[in-house]
């Protein structure tokens, strides 16, 4: 690096500061105006469209009006209820049509009128026919003819109306038209059918000459009309239409059409239920990139070369100190190859470092110091006349002392999560004027608050556990002591805790255990505490008759001589022992029905049980038959599952593997499976997972000594070096770079 490097830092930093800052300008310009005028241009679409739709929504209220009128003329209902032909009447009605027919307001359409009966007779304006003849003229089909003479047979009166689309005389080089069919009845007597045929060019009249967009109109799901006056560009497919419309629910509002590459507006319609749709494509992928290069691109263009004018200016008014500065220095000038700023932070961090190692030093002694001497006063050791702190200054005021326990999954508390957690609680006892941490055993730490309430002591126990249970996924129970009034008396507080710490497991194992909750286990009925629970459990399942004989006894002398339970209470016990005894064959995974075999009807009977004699002799029965038939099983399955857990590890160690898969594997319980581990192994599964990636790794390094830390590492399970290097040296005593140079 040489001399004015930090200029050039400088520089580029500033550039990239108002390039940026000018992107975000030009970009929120571009974007306010591109926003303008897209509502600008579904403004247009909108008012456009609506002027059409509403064009063809007065034609056909006119139709239908007419329609309307026909149906209530008196020759019409004579039609609709004579037995016989009447060829006056049917002229009079031809001459009604005729005076409005044929053309209003552009629209094209006419009118028959006919009997739902075979062959019936169809007055138009100016001819009669038959039924199926007329059908073909409006372009039904006669494939479809019977299925429409059904239809209008199921349909009711005034209520609903069918809709037929097809090409005049059934071909479609012809024009496509649109029949709106309704059915009346007259007084009971007769019905009549009216057709009105539209033809579709005519609804769209008024767009022949327009070269812009396209049409549809909708009823249910299908497009029943539609214009496309588009030139150039690709017509949309009237399924896609109608999936689009679908997707929004047939709303019935109107609203924006927007789809791949058009845009538009669907419209309902004021005179039937029709949807009108107009549809034009968005701009071209030409003409979007000359829009961005003209709105975009060259006032980008233009507002670059003006920062980099003020970049220039900004840089040389910021470095004229720091030239001053680092040509200030001797050593500066002797060398042609340094960044000035590199230089100065060198020397200036070589001095901070010094003095943090100096105070870290002093606070570290001064800290062993009083955690050793608080530590002595904790337990008793010495009184506080003899205990000696670094300086002469005890706190003064009330103390209360909490203990925290650390719990977790015995194959994953390792030391090392165990010291980080303690390295958390007293960096965070530091940060805090009132607390000081001291560190008792393995897994048990206190904090000792000077304050004058449990209540300030456990807000403080509060915020601070609880971050630490979650960056380390591990459980803390904290105990917490009488307030004493000095902190010479902190060793009674102490001892206080401790008495309550050993009813973690009868208070629940909760958070904070406090000597309030201590009093309530005299207030429970019976006695059956979690720890007991637990201990009886695994003793089951570890086959250990003595220790199972042992707990059963303490149970029925707590709970039936040392305790007068009530009949509610016997039973609540009993309970208690019949959900232990499914744990324990949820652990085993086994079901009761296979489990007891022929035994299954004490199993069965017990939890009816109330009597005590009953409930103690059920108990004994119980667990006598369970640790048989475990103890039974143990000896043939131990050897087949300890080799099974061996293969396992020895095929998978190069994996990120735990536990939890070797219990998967296995189809145990992540508990069952610790403990069986550790009886037919002699070890936890952790520490022979260990042992044997790092035989692993030492065949390795004998056979390649000059392989990579990082890569061994990966080759034998571990995703970090310095896990690896730290686990290696813990077995084999140096690190493996140190090991793989003995064979070099």
């Amino acid at each position: 690096m040489k001399k004015g490097l930090f200029k050039k830092k400088i520089f580029i930093f500033f550039l990239s500061i108002m390039l940026i800052l000018m992107f975000a300008i030009v970009l929120l310009y571009y974007y306010n105006d591109k926003k303008v005028e897209a509502n600008q241009s579904s403004l247009e679409i909108e008012q456009f469209a609506n002027a059409q739709f509403n064009k063809i929504d007065l034609q056909l209220n006119i139709a239908l009006n007419y329609l309307m009128n026909i149906k209530s003329h008196i020759q019409i209902e004579k039609f609709a209820i004579g037995d016989t032909l009447d060829f006056y009447n049917v002229l009079k009605i031809q001459n009604e049509l005729k005076k409005n027919i044929l053309y209003i307001d552009n629209l094209d359409y006419y009118i028959g009128i006919t009997k739902n009966q075979e062959e019936a007779l169809v007055i138009t304006p100016f001819t009669t026919t038959n039924q199926s003849k007329y059908y073909n003229q409006i372009g039904i089909s006669e494939d479809k003819q019977e299925w429409l003479k059904n239809k209008i047979k199921d349909m009711k009166y005034n209520r609903e109306y069918l809709l037929v689309t097809g090409y005049e005389y059934c071909d479609e080089s012809n024009d496509r038209v649109l029949n709106y069919i309704l059915k009346d009845d007259y007084f009971g007597n007769g019905e009549c059918v009216f057709i009105v045929t539209i033809k579709e060019k005519s609804l769209f009249s008024t767009l022949l000459e327009m070269n812009k967009g396209s049409w549809f109109i909708n009823r249910e799901d299908k497009i029943i009309a539609k214009h496309k006056n588009m030139d150039n560009e690709s017509f949309l497919n009237e399924d896609e239409i109608i999936n689009y419309l679908k997707s929004n629910n047939n709303s019935i509002e109107e609203k924006e059409f927007n789809l791949k590459g058009f845009k538009g507006i669907i419209v309902p319609s004021n005179v039937l239920d029709w949807k009108y749709i107009y549809v034009e494509s968005k701009p071209s992928i030409a003409n979007k990139i000359l829009d961005i290069f003209i709105k975009l691109l060259i006032p980008y263009i233009l507002l670059i070369i003006i920062s980099i004018y003020i970049t220039i200016k900004i840089t040389k008014k910021l470095y004229e100190p720091i030239n001053s500065m680092v040509n200030s220095f001797e050593e500066f000038t002797e060398v042609s190859e340094v960044d000035e700023f590199e230089f100065i932070k060198k020397k200036t961090n070589e001095m901070k470092l010094q003095n943090k190692r100096l105070e870290a030093m002093l606070l570290e002694d001064k800290n062993i110091i009083n955690e050793k001497a608080l530590k002595d006063l904790l337990l008793g050791i010495k009184d506080i006349h003899k205990a000696k702190f670094s300086d002469s200054t005890i706190p003064e005021g009330k103390a209360i002392v909490c203990i925290l326990e650390i719990w977790k999954n015995e194959e994953d508390l390792i030391n090392e999560n165990i010291v980080l957690v303690k390295s958390n609680l007293r960096a965070k006892a530091f940060e805090l004027t009132n607390v000081e941490f001291v560190n008792v055993d393995y897994k048990t730490c206190a904090l000792i608050f000077n304050v004058n309430t449990a209540q300030e002591a456990i807000k403080i126990i509060k915020d601070a556990v609880e971050e630490v249970e979650e960056n380390f996924e591990i459980e803390i129970t904290a105990a917490l002591g009488k307030i004493v009034d000095s902190y010479e008396k902190i060793n009674e507080s102490f001892k206080d805790a401790n008495k309550i710490m050993e009813y973690k497991f009868a208070l629940g194992q909760k958070f904070i255990l406090t000597s309030e909750e201590l009093k309530s286990i005299k207030d429970r009925t019976y006695y059956y505490p979690l720890g007991v629970e637990n201990k009886l459990i695994f003793s089951v399942i570890e086959g250990n008759i003595k220790e199972v004989n042992t707990v059963i006894t303490n149970l029925v002398e707590e709970n039936f001589i040392l305790r007068n339970l009530d009949n509610k209470s016997r039973k609540g016990f009993a309970f208690s022992l019949f959900s232990s005894i499914n744990r324990i064959l949820q652990e085993l995974k086994e079901m009761p029905e296979d489990f007891f075999g022929d035994d299954i009807q004490y199993y069965d009977n017990f939890i009816t049980l109330s009597n005590e004699k009953d409930i103690i002799t059920g108990i004994e029965r119980l667990f006598k038959i369970m640790i048989a038939k475990i103890n039974e099983d143990k000896d043939e399955d131990n050897g087949r599952l300890a080799d099974e857990m061996m293969n396992y590890i020895h095929e998978n160690y190069h994996k990120d593997i735990s536990l939890n898969d070797i219990s998967e594997y296995l189809n145990l319980s992540v508990k069952y499976s610790s403990l069986l581990f550790k009886r037919v192994t002699g070890s936890n599964f952790k520490e022979i997972l260990n042992k044997h990636r790092i035989d692993r790794a030492k065949e390795i390094l004998e056979k390649n000594p000059k392989i990579k830390i990082g890569e061994l590492a990966n080759l034998v399970g571990y995703n970090s070096s310095n896990s690896f290097i730290r686990v290696f040296k813990k077995y084999v005593g140096i690190s493996p770079g140190i090991y793989g140079e003995k064979f070099n």
